[in-house]
């Protein structure tokens, strides 16, 4: 029976294989590892790549594509592909103006008497 290397826990009922568990595991192993190191360059010069990640993924996106000396893993820059695009996703746009019913002076549910009594009893 296959088990965990890292707990002991049975892995024979897994959909995985133990071989594809440990693969995993190194994988996210050494994507942490690779998180902690410290760019070497630009204006994130001296962050974690983990902060960057975090705060501006298409920073690691561009500099993979353009910078030579900057290699990340496939997993990291697709991760950062991720984020960046979560990130540039905008709202959904609500015309305020030209809904129906909807005048300046309204609340946003439009009603514009709601508020004036408010503690005024």
């Amino acid at each position: 029976m296959p088990h965990c290397p890292n707990c002991g826990e049975d892995l024979s009922g897994w959909p995985i294989t133990e071989t594809e568990f440990q693969a995993r595991s190194q994988e996210e192993a050494d994507l942490e590892l690779e998180l902690s190191q410290l760019m070497t360059f630009g204006k994130y010069r001296n962050w974690r790549l983990e902060l960057v990640l975090r705060t501006h993924p298409q920073y690691i996106v561009w500099a993979a594509e353009n910078v030579d000396h900057f290699n990340v893993s496939p997993a990291l820059l697709a991760e950062a592909r991720n984020k960046a695009s979560l990130k540039n996703a905008q709202p959904p746009h609500h015309d305020l103006e030209n809904r129906h019913g909807y005048h300046s002076g309204d609340t946003e549910w439009g009603d514009t008497d709601y508020y004036a009594d408010f503690g005024n009893n």
